[in-house]
């Protein structure tokens, strides 16, 4: 019996240097015993599109791409209610979801070695009518991801992050915000707020890996407060670079399957690295063990 396998690929991911290795890849698969469909993604024809159109006509789904082609895939299953194992090659710049199973760009060769994988379970995220697999965020930096330029994204990597980041930081914009979760009703002023599922956002790890259960059906919240003079400044670095959130007046740290927000004026938010919209109410709910990911236990081959 031959699995049906559809191959998504953005070829303008990272470095670009996907579209080299793909004809190998499709025949590690096919010797395993795969019929591959191979789709190129477009800005016209994502990978949510593809994968409506493909319907339920496929066994397994890898994607070759960075976080928001992720994105896509997952909310194109979503969007069919297709329940199938999700491979991924992360060729982004942050590949912060991938850092959650210690996945490297090395997972090219994931042909070799699929019949031998281990089955990780892993919630995913709605955000009113959109989904999202890792983090939800608004406010400073935020948008920092998909305002770099591909070209300085290709030339220097997460550094071009990094740089815009900086010039982002001195432009700082606060929101007044409602949060409602487990009973409880906080109402302040934050310059950030976040609600994720994974160790590493934008590059930079903000949790301890033991702190993060990826399909416990609760997400990580971060709201950081507005500060009011250096010192409060301070010490919302200190507790980013120690990772340590409770008891912090200028940090709103906490867990939840379930929030919602208002917000005073509408803002944008990013969704796994992309623009996701501008809103003033949100609701945000987590899936607990959605999605099932494809993670390769044996040891990895080279491809040449």
């Amino acid at each position: 019996m031959k699995y049906k396998l559809l191959l998504l690929v953005n070829k303008k991911s990272g470095k670009e240097i996907i579209e080299r290795y793909v004809p190998k890849i499709i025949e590690e698969f096919q010797k395993n015993n795969f019929e591959v469909n191979l789709e190129y993604t477009k800005v016209t024809n994502n990978a949510t599109q593809i994968i409506k159109n493909y319907e339920k006509d496929f066994d397994i789904v890898v994607c070759c791409g960075g976080d928001g082609t992720l994105n896509q895939t997952i909310s194109g299953l979503m969007e069919i209610n297709k329940k199938v194992s999700v491979g991924f090659i992360p060729l982004g710049t942050a590949n912060d979801f991938a850092k959650n199973f210690n996945i490297t760009d090395d997972i090219l060769n994931l042909p070799y070695n699929i019949l031998s994988y281990k089955p990780k379970k892993c919630d995913t995220g709605k955000f009113n009518d959109k989904y999202f697999n890792y983090i939800a965020a608004f406010g400073v930096c935020t948008k920092v991801s998909y305002t770099t330029k591909k070209s300085l994204k290709k030339r220097f990597g997460k550094k071009a992050y990094y740089m815009k980041a900086i010039k982002e930081f001195f432009h700082i914009k606060s929101y007044k915000v409602k949060l409602i979760f487990d009973n409880q009703v906080i109402e302040d002023e934050f310059v950030y707020g976040g609600i994720s599922n994974s160790v590493s956002i934008a590059g930079i790890q903000w949790l301890k890996p033991e702190d993060i259960d990826l399909s416990d059906g609760k997400f990580e919240g971060i709201f950081i407060r507005k500060p009011k003079n250096p010192i409060q400044t301070f010490k919302i670095f200190y507790s980013i670079v120690s990772k340590k959130y409770e008891n912090q007046k200028e940090i709103l740290y906490f867990k939840t399957d379930n929030l919602k927000l208002e917000i005073s004026d509408e803002v944008a938010w990013t969704l796994d690295g992309e623009y996701g919209g501008s809103y003033d109410k949100v609701n945000i709910k987590a899936i607990k063990e959605n999605i099932e990911f494809i993670v390769p236990e044996v040891p990895r081959k080279n491809i040449s």
